[in-house]
């Protein structure tokens, strides 16, 4: 893999793929809660009254989306918050419109409130939420952006004595449920990603350091990153704290799931493009919201080389490319240019203390990884965290000199 200089100006490199030096892909300001021109917020108003009529309503959630007016989004194409603000709202609409109260339902409540699940989105919708996703470079449908990254605001402002964010001032800007269950997930995540901010910076800078060849900047800077690792495992683990399974997986994480993927819509859903003719549009295959979005794992991937691969794991999976923001995934396919910390430690095996600094790191991450994907994926994927150190270890032993501390969790 061919790498070039490091980016001589490296904030002007993160914010022109609007990522942040400290909250790394979270926005930077926090996100936009309304809406500039107020002709829009009837679409959060919308999105908003999701918990409300969706369970206390049944059937006048639909019937209140059917009658909103056909907007063309207008707002400045440089105003990205702005956009964001309109794809979340739009797709909370449109996956609660598509779903209904067909699931999520508490068990206990009478069954005549069943609605039937839809597979389609009304041109009203569809039209505006195409023409907003297409401006992002994202599918048009629920994605992890949608969820979580872009989706929260403080309770209260900041003091001005800190920077730290706190879950306890966070919470989501929309919901499917309304339950503490929806917004602890959706906080987690975020807390998940301004800790990643601080281990992105890490890895940016230990990419520099592998490229001017300066060991000991590099051996601090995988010190740090480990410790800033092991945070991330460590916000991670708070998902399921607090968070009650039954309610999770029965009336919250119905509506994260994908249309197209599951024998539920085999054929995905059916974009109007037109509120005259409901037979004109197109067919989609939508992949829901996943943890697998996130740009954290492909960022470590690609700069320090948790793979054997020349190739990041992300590049040929097109259907993980397509949920994410394009301005990252743009970001992810400049990294490849740059130094790969893994390419300056197999030309350097010789060198224990930084091989043992990148060692560690690497079980940091492999950690993390194995940890992030059994919490949100099935349930027969918990074994991989039993395995993560062991595969580590497998990974790595063509890097482990004999003299090296044995790698051990």
């Amino acid at each position: 893999m061919a790498a070039s200089s490091f980016p001589s100006d490296l904030e002007s490199f993160l914010s022109s793929h609007h990522v942040s030096p400290t909250s790394g892909f979270l926005p930077s300001p926090p996100p936009d809660v309304s809406f500039k021109n107020f002709e829009f917020n009837i679409w959060l108003f919308a999105a908003k009254s999701i918990p409300k009529l969706l369970w206390n309503y049944p059937g006048e959630f639909r019937k209140h989306v059917d009658e909103l007016p056909l907007l063309v989004f207008t707002e400045s194409g440089g105003d990205i918050p702005q956009w964001r603000l309109a794809y979340c709202a739009l797709s909370y609409i449109a996956q609660a419109y598509i779903w209904g109260a067909t699931v999520g339902r508490p068990k206990d409540e009478d069954e005549a409130y069943d609605e039937k699940i839809l597979d389609y989105i009304p041109a009203n919708i569809a039209i505006p939420l195409r023409h907003v996703a297409s401006h992002l470079g994202i599918q048009p449908g629920l994605t992890y952006s949608a969820v979580c990254t872009w989706n929260w605001q403080r309770k209260f402002p900041l003091p001005s004595s800190t920077t730290q964010e706190r879950a306890s001032n966070l919470e989501p800007i929309f919901s499917f449920t309304g339950t503490l269950e929806e917004a602890h997930y959706v906080i987690t995540h975020v807390m998940l990603e301004f800790a990643g901010g601080q281990a992105l910076r890490l890895a940016l800078e230990a990419s520099k350091a592998s490229g001017e060849k300066d060991s000991d900047s590099l051996d601090g800077a995988l010190r740090d990153l480990t410790e800033a690792v092991t945070k991330c495992k460590q916000e991670l683990s708070l998902v399921k704290q607090d968070l009650d399974p039954d309610v999770f997986y029965s009336r919250v994480k119905p509506y994260l799931t994908g249309l197209g993927a599951t024998n539920i819509l085999p054929k995905g859903v059916f974009l109007r493009s037109s509120v005259q003719d409901p037979t004109k549009g197109e067919w989609v295959k939508l992949s829901g919201a996943s943890a697998s979005q996130t740009s954290l794992l492909p960022t470590f991937d690609t700069l320090l080389g948790m793979t054997h691969s020349e190739e990041p794991y992300y590049k040929d999976r097109e259907q993980i490319r397509v949920a994410m923001p394009q301005c990252h995934v743009r970001f992810l396919d400049a990294l490849t240019c740059l130094p790969r910390v893994r390419d300056y430690m197999m030309a350097n095996k010789t060198n224990h203390t930084i091989l043992e600094a990148y060692n560690k790191a690497m079980i940091a991450l492999e950690a993390y990884s194995d940890r992030h994907f059994p919490v949100f994926g099935p349930a027969t994927r918990v074994s991989q965290t039993e395995r993560g150190v062991q595969s580590a270890k497998e990974r790595l032993g063509d890097l482990r000199p004999a003299a090296v501390v044995s790698l051990v969790a």
